[in-house]
């Protein structure tokens, strides 16, 4: 029996699992869009980054929506990953570790050496602030999960603990960046 055989075993009820998040976060969406348009604070929007960094934050989307795609997909219809979609699965998670590698110096706050600059820590939306890091740490337990898991240090027992904490991680990952990308949006359209 293969290990994909028997990751199928351990019986997590992801089909309800990814329709509560969805709904949760749905839900936070439409709520805080709400308060966000009922509390109005024009601020001019400052541009903060390069258009390097933008394409780097673009591509991380989108690099992001096909490994979810892939992953999420297959958890949808309750089958294993396997053919092309493991194949542009694991392609793509190349890219996520370098593009993550790239957001994380071009977005995250990088210390005292930004002292005095317009766009410091304390004038960036709480949101913003919170869902990149998430978005960071999320990334980092999906990411080392896989990482841990080719190395020669787990049975098969751990080996499917580590696969059930990827696709948690994973989920993590989604549900960061989505806020990260509504954040970001409220934010570029000068509303917070």
């Amino acid at each position: 029996m293969s290990i994909l055989a028997d990751i199928a075993i351990i019986a997590w009820p992801w089909r309800t699992i990814l329709l509560t998040a969805t709904v949760i976060v749905g839900a936070f969406l439409v709520l805080h869009a709400v308060w966000v348009a009922c509390t109005p604070r024009h601020l001019t929007v400052r541009e903060r980054h390069g258009a390097i960094s933008r394409v780097a934050y673009v591509l991380f989307v989108l690099v992001t929506v096909v490994l979810a795609a892939t992953a999420f997909g297959n958890l949808w219809r309750g089958v294993s990953m396997k053919g092309y979609a493991l194949l542009a699965h694991v392609a793509a998670s190349g890219a996520f570790l370098f593009l993550l590698l790239c957001l994380s110096l071009f977005f995250l706050p990088r210390g005292t050496d930004r002292t005095g600059q317009p766009h410091e820590l304390e004038h960036r939306w709480w949101l913003a602030r919170w869902s990149a890091w998430m978005l960071v740490g999320s990334s980092i337990v999906a990411a080392a999960t896989m990482l841990v898991s080719m190395l020669p240090l787990a049975d098969t027992n751990g080996l499917l603990l580590l696969a059930q904490v990827h696709r948690v991680g994973g989920l993590a990952v989604l549900v960061s960046l989505i806020l990260h990308v509504y954040a970001m949006s409220v934010t570029r359209a000068g509303w917070r």
